[in-house]
């Protein structure tokens, strides 16, 4: 009876062990999920501050490739952005069209890390850097389609759309324009002379219809035309066709001499140019 006594308190105190050692292991287990936690938001932040220093580097080591100063407002904008750059990442409140895909930006705000910046700060119109932490697809698809046009040696735009465009932005100035001569009395009113394609007035359009070059002659201040192009003389300064004439006229050797420096030609060697 003993010996069997003896072997059943064995067994109790064997089974009080084992359930001592899982309420161990259990208890570990909630540490460790704890540790995966913590461990996770560390290598987050240590991706995102080892993602700035490439950044960093990077604009350090390309930038010096575009020393245009045309590149200087953009570069630095790239620059003060990581002022503002938090030490975890958290999406940004976009306010883009719910049918477009979510976008994580590279740079967003955190509460935590920017305790004196409040994240509607970031989305207020006087943030400077609001751009560069949003994603606009609608722009992003436009300039695709632009660079794409431009590899393809294609227009940017239709060609009939830029010449609707041009109609729409220049009818109304010759419109006022044919109604002020008809008032004046002006037998040639807009439009009533075919043989004339000059309007007494600048049309003013946006610079992505400006496609020709206007010279403009250094001696008679005019601007060229078909019937008055620029030609290069022998020196290489360009002047316009009535000028050169009016300087071959004056001329008693049949010689053109240059208005800029001493050099003389024959109006025949002239070179037309066309923008």
């Amino acid at each position: 009876r003993k010996e069997v006594r003896g072997k059943e308190l064995d067994e109790e105190e064997e089974s009080a062990d084992d359930d001592g050692d899982a309420n161990d292991d259990g208890g570990d287990g909630d540490g460790d999920d704890g540790d995966v936690v913590m461990e996770g938001e560390g290598k987050e932040r240590t991706n995102l501050t080892e993602n700035k220093k490439e950044a960093l580097r990077l604009i350090s080591k390309h930038s010096v490739n575009f020393r245009d100063p045309r590149y200087l407002t953009g570069i630095s904008r790239l620059m003060g952005c990581f002022a503002f750059a938090p030490s975890s990442a958290s999406p940004i409140s976009s306010p883009s069209k719910s049918s477009q895909p979510s976008c994580k930006p590279l740079f967003s705000p955190s509460s935590s890390s920017s305790p004196s910046l409040p994240p509607s700060f970031y989305s207020s119109p006087n943030f400077p850097y609001k751009g560069l932490l949003e994603c606009d697809y609608e722009q992003l698809a436009h300039q695709f389609q632009i660079s794409f046009r431009v590899l393809c040696s294609l227009p940017p735009s239709s060609p009939l759309r830029v010449c609707v465009d041009a109609g729409d932005q220049g009818i109304p100035t010759l419109i006022k324009l044919s109604s002020v001569l008809s008032s004046q009395g002006n037998i040639k009113a807009l439009g009533s002379d075919p043989s004339s394609s000059n309007v007494p007035i600048e049309m003013q359009l946006d610079k992505k219809m400006q496609f020709h070059s206007v010279f403009t002659c250094p001696v008679s201040k005019e601007h060229s035309s078909p019937s008055n192009p620029p030609v290069m003389l022998k020196c290489g300064h360009v002047i316009c066709k009535g000028s050169m004439d009016k300087l071959n006229k004056s001329s008693y050797n049949d010689r053109v001499k240059c208005p800029y420096c001493p050099v003389q030609q024959s109006a025949d060697t002239a070179r037309v140019l066309h923008f």
